[in-house]
């Protein structure tokens, strides 16, 4: 993300400032979200009905750009699927077959209440996520250790 950045100061102070940002942001949020929790917590999407407190008018923007944020991470995790498992190339009817039977199991589980699907996906990304650290800091040994011998890959 910093590829574009003219130094590597520039890149850290970027990361850091955007990073600061974020931070006080969320801050921000979650300090809006605890002044109407009593009301709030009715709500399996509480922000967007912090939205809706504000306006009708933001409170309906808001779940457009929700919608649009859940299609536009949705539709590029459905490609990158349908390209593991069959190269369009090669077969094209395949892939179109893996590419509408995907969207029809993300539409089915997409029926569920919100709240089911938080509490099934949020502790399997964070299990996976965790294993993830371990491997990436267990790969991080190994190179240490290569390099400390002399070998290289």
């Amino acid at each position: 993300m910093g590829t574009g950045a003219r130094s590597r100061k520039e890149a850290v102070l970027g990361g850091a400032l955007g990073g600061a940002a974020l931070g006080v942001c969320a801050l921000l949020l979650n300090l809006a979200l605890l002044s109407v929790f009593g009301e709030a917590v009715q709500y399996e999407v509480p922000v967007l009905f912090l939205a809706q407190q504000i306006s009708p008018v933001v409170g309906l923007l808001f779940a457009v750009i929700l919608l649009a944020e859940i299609y536009n991470t949705a539709v590029p995790m459905v490609w990158t699927v349908a390209n593991q498992f069959v190269d369009e190339k090669q077969d094209k009817r395949k892939y179109q077959f893996l590419i509408a039977l995907l969207c029809a199991v993300i539409f089915m589980g997409g029926q569920l209440p919100f709240g089911m699907l938080v509490n099934l996906i949020y502790p399997f990304v964070g299990y996976f996520g965790a294993l993830f650290i371990v491997v990436v800091i267990v790969q991080m040994i190994r190179w240490r250790i290569d390099r400390a011998r002399g070998i290289t890959r």
